[in-house]
């Protein structure tokens, strides 16, 4: 029995046949010269085909490079071109990326075109500060105290100038507390 199956597992393997390394070298070479012979033959092809084909070349040359730039990760992106702050300098898109990360704190109230001028264009921001805020009158017992809670209040007011579509200035107008508002230092 033992014999029979060693018998059967050798006779296996010689025909599932694994080659020696000269058969395998000569394999590789037979198919070697085959492909060599068939690009070394003569073609000939009229100019329309070569216009074509070079047409064809730059088509998937152009998509190639819109595909590469589009599978680049937005979330990089976004990160090296978010600013600090509103400055001189930075892009509109910059400028309402960062508006809208910080929604907390900014929101656009305005965005018009400068009349006459296609280039210029006026945007107002309204800024938001934490204000204490008056709530009313508690007693400890023995005093009346005054209770403040804290709350997002508008602080100021940015007057926004984009030329090209770039920032080129930027005036702020505070407001004045309103009555029931302390500042955040509390005076």
């Amino acid at each position: 029995m033992r014999w029979t199956f060693v018998i059967a597992l050798l006779l296996a393997s010689v025909s599932f046949g694994q080659v020696s390394p000269e058969e395998a070298a000569k394999r590789l070479a037979e198919k070697q010269a085959a492909r060599q012979a068939e690009r070394s033959k003569m073609v000939s092809i009229t100019q329309g085909e070569l216009d074509d084909m070079k047409a064809e070349i730059a088509r998937l040359k152009n998509e190639l490079a819109q595909l590469k730039a589009s599978s680049q990760p937005a979330s990089t992106v976004a990160a090296a071109k978010m600013p600090t702050g509103i400055v001189v300098g930075i892009t509109k898109a910059e400028l309402q990326r960062f508006v809208t990360v910080k929604k907390t704190q900014y929101s656009i109230t305005s965005d018009t075109p400068a009349p006459g001028d296609p280039t210029r264009e006026n945007m107002e921001i309204a800024v938001k500060a934490k204000r204490k805020v008056y709530s009313g009158i508690g007693t400890n017992g023995v005093n009346r105290v005054s209770d403040y809670h804290e709350e997002m209040r508008p602080d100021s007011t940015l007057a926004v100038v984009l030329l090209n579509g770039t920032v080129s200035s930027v005036n702020e107008t505070k407001l004045p507390l309103q009555r029931d508002e302390r500042d955040p230092l509390g005076r």
